[in-house]
């Protein structure tokens, strides 16, 4: 019995692995020194400084991480090949943390057969065949919050990020900048089955020949939501999205905003035979030199719901432009409005034998704005207006829509491929009847301007005219939230501070003009609340979104 006892304890420390923190340089002058003798579980801490080596995840479940963050500790790849590589199907249990990852002649971050974690890093002047700052091959990382900027994929696609052969990575929260593709996809690359889901980035000022913000190609099936993607260019077709055939991507509550192409679609360019749902997107401000300022798309069946799509230009089709026997777009709940064509057409035009429907609609100019070619067919439904959508600040790129505007309750409940939620997250079908556009008229707290310490911004406040507003700035956010009478409550109770900011006037919008104080730090998130109405009246008092005011 003893033995036996003794005999077990035996194998049981044989077999419990205990995790180290290893510590470079102190432990090991090299970053690669210490993945070397690390095993499964294991921590690399890196002090600040530059580290001029291209390391291997050799297959290892370890985290490998900055002690300070990127902005003081460098992975330079000295042009030598990828400066990280995973390439033995590791998974979520292998960690890239808070490097600048720079000067790689091929990836920055290489990925083959595996699906790491990649956080908190600066990627930064990389350059490969393909995918400049990240490769994707059959591999599924999570990549977040990163800086990913001015990477090349000199040759083909990707260059800031190419995904390719049936990978499926997670792509959020990162901002993707000034990134170029001599081919395709700018900022990100979707090739050849992969299914990314692109989700809450800022992808802004990359450029590529085609799809200067994101290119998708090939059985691609991405879904792109939550992104603000702007300032991208392209030197023939699709500044911000190109959607070439084959793909069948999901592209909702983007702001796609001032992208250019010199050719076709300076927003969107579509060229996929399969049905793409677009929904809920603000289209604004973009610029191509031929044809669909907003969007073109041709032998294409998209479905458009709910966007606004306003202030492009184009020499045809200011705000939309179709063509081919295959394109027959179905276009509900969205607003054309302040779209310019130099030619033909400011709102939409309808071109080379297509087909385009459209319902429950506000088109400047009616009709007779949309051109028709004579081989076309315009189908034009019910519930079609033409009025100035009374937006909250069109000029300075606040497309909500105010109490008064004839957009409000003036949708299609029923519309195919119509979300629960606008652009912002608001519920969708607020008082009845869906709106048109991309916002829903609804209790909405949120700011414009810059929050830099000694400076001002404006505070808006959505809501129904006449009623109290009050504003709270919390201490932390409760998660999950708490549910009250009024809604869910985000702020940690006390708040810091309460403040009456008066009544909602007869246009729904309350704007407060506020001092950001200089005690403030920058990094930090400040959270606020407001509740709209009357406090005591839960039948009519709401609280309104949480607003996570960052201090830049």
């Amino acid at each position: 019995m003893k033995t036996s006892i003794i005999l077990s304890v035996l194998l049981l420390a044989q077999s419990t692995v205990f995790s180290a923190t290893i510590y470079v340089p102190d432990d090991y002058s090299k970053i690669q020194d210490a993945i070397n003798v690390s095993v499964n579980g294991d921590t690399i801490i890196v002090r600040p400084g530059t580290y001029m080596e291209n390391i291997n995840f050799l297959g290892k479940a370890i985290t490998v991480k900055s002690e300070k963050g990127a902005d003081v500790t460098i992975i330079d790849g000295n042009q030598a090949g990828s400066v990280v590589t995973f390439q033995n199907q590791e998974d979520e249990d292998s960690i890239i943390e808070g490097f600048t990852i720079f000067n790689g002649n091929a990836s920055g971050i290489f990925c083959d057969n595996s699906s790491p974690v990649i956080g908190l890093n600066i990627i930064k002047d990389n350059s490969a065949l393909q995918g400049g700052g990240i490769s994707c091959n059959n591999s599924s990382p999570e990549i977040t919050n990163n800086f990913i900027l001015n990477n090349s994929a000199d040759s083909d696609d990707g260059g800031g990020i190419a995904t390719d052969n049936y990978s499926s990575p997670i792509i959020t929260y990162n901002f993707i900048t000034s990134n170029i593709a001599f081919d395709e996809g700018g900022g990100i690359q979707c090739d050849d089955y992969s299914s990314p889901e692109i989700s809450y980035n800022t992808i802004i000022s990359n450029s590529a020949k085609w799809g200067g913000g994101i290119e998708c190609i090939d059985f691609s099936s991405p879904i792109i939501s939550n992104n603000i993607i702007k300032d991208n260019e392209a030197s023939s077709d699709g500044g911000g999205i190109l959607l070439k055939p084959g793909c069948s991507p999901s592209i909702s509550q983007n702001i796609i905003l001032s992208n250019t192409a010199t050719s076709d679609g300076g927003g969107m360019f579509s060229t996929t035979e399969q049905p793409a749902y677009v929904s809920n997107n603000i289209i604004s401000l973009n610029t191509a030199g031929n044809t669909g300022g907003g969007t073109f798309c041709h032998n294409s069946p998209l479905i458009l719901t709910n966007n606004t799509i306003t202030q492009n230009s184009a020499s045809y089709g200011g705000g939309f432009f179709c063509k081919g026997v295959l394109s027959s777009p179905a276009i509900t709940n969205t607003v054309f409005f302040y779209n310019t064509s130099s030619i033909h057409g400011n709102e939409i035009y309808v071109g080379d034998y297509s087909t385009l429907a459209i319902r429950y609609s506000d088109i400047e100019g009616g009709q007779t704005s949309v051109f028709v070619e004579p081989t076309s067919t315009l189908n034009w439904g019910d519930g079609m207006i033409n009025a100035d959508p009374l937006f909250v600040d069109s000029t300075n790129e606040d497309f909500h829509l105010t109490w008064n505007s004839p957009c409000r309750n003036s949708g299609d409940n029923l519309t195919p491929g119509m979300t629960y939620e606008d652009f912002e997250g608001d519920h969708r079908i607020w008082n009845g009847v869906v709106d048109i556009g991309a916002d829903e008229f609804h209790h909405h707290l949120y700011h414009t301007g810059a929050a830099i310490p000694g400076n001002t911004i404006d505070i808006k406040i959505i809501g129904t005219p006449t009623n109290p507003v009050n504003l709270y700035l919390g201490s932390g956010v409760q998660a999950p939230p708490l549910v009250t009478p009024y809604g869910y409550l985000y702020l940690v109770q006390p708040p810091l501070i309460g403040l009456s900011l008066g009544i909602i006037p007869i246009n729904g919008v309350l704007i407060h003009t506020a001092p950001i104080p200089l005690s403030w730090t920058p990094g930090d998130d400040k959270p606020l609340q407001a509740l709209v109405g009357p406090l005591g009246n839960i039948y009519n008092s709401k609280l309104t979104n949480l607003l996570l005011l960052k201090v830049e």
